[in-house]
């Protein structure tokens, strides 16, 4: 959560936190795959997805708007047809923009319980 509060809110491109990012998004979203049968092909273009849902959102976080991924682009970055991309990884995509979303939720929360507590320690002396 500290890795995306400093990616997100700080432009912090630290690389370090941009893999702990991404494999905490890749590890949510693959418990949502759990008992579907997806090939290793699309697997693969599901984990490249990952990092775009994380920029996309994180630009949206830092106010630059209209930088949202168009179904055209994302289904040329994969590599398939649009009518492919509706079907098999549209889905998806949303289900990892969730995921990143909540991220983003969870890591709020946690900066204003901190800051909280630590007004409440400072009243309390």
């Amino acid at each position: 959560q500290l890795g995306w509060i400093r990616y997100c809110y700080a432009n912090d491109l630290n690389y370090d936190y941009q893999v702990l990012i991404t494999k905490h998004v890749w590890e949510e979203f693959k418990k949502t795959l759990a008992g579907k049968r997806i090939t290793k092909k699309v697997t693969a273009r599901l984990a490249q997805l990952v990092w775009l849902a994380v920029q996309q959102h994180a630009r949206k976080c830092s106010g630059i708007q209209g930088k949202e991924y168009t179904a055209t682009q994302l289904a040329d970055f994969m590599g398939v047809s649009k009518s492919t991309w509706s079907e098999c990884y549209g889905p998806h995509w949303g289900t990892l923009l969730v995921i990143v979303m909540d991220l983003d939720c969870i890591s709020l929360d946690l900066v204003l319980k901190t800051r909280d507590a630590s007004r409440l320690c400072y009243l309390a002396s």
